[in-house]
């Protein structure tokens, strides 16, 4: 689950990371594009969503790399998508915040669709 957050300027980030969630800006990018600074977002991430904007990100790619398995998608082609300079960089950070490797997750997947 991704927790939504509802203030303004954090609608405009979410929104704009949930369609390129590959996209790498920091608090402080961020900030200066929705008026705010960083603190403020940091502080209003934790707030709205019960989670820092490092975690929010990484669970918002973490989501999209389900949904990417799920679709056999290669790690290339998710490691493109979500702003991984490669497909064995992808895999290290899935396997880092999973425990699983990604042809692991993938294969369980088909065999639970099927």
């Amino acid at each position: 689950v991704l927790p939504l957050p509802s203030d303004a300027r954090l609608k405009r980030v979410a929104e704009q990371l949930i369609a390129r969630p590959g996209m790498r800006k920091s608090l402080t990018e961020w900030g200066h594009e929705v008026g705010a600074t960083e603190r403020t977002l940091a502080r209003l991430f934790r707030k709205d969503t019960g989670l820092r904007y490092t975690d929010w990100h990484n669970r918002l790619l973490l989501v999209e790399a389900y949904r990417g398995l799920a679709g056999e998608h290669s790690n290339e082609t998710l490691a493109q998508h979500l702003g991984f300079a490669s497909g064995d960089s992808f895999g290290h950070w899935f396997r880092r915040i999973t425990g699983s490797s990604p042809g692991k997750v993938r294969s369980s997947l088909q065999v639970a669709s099927a």
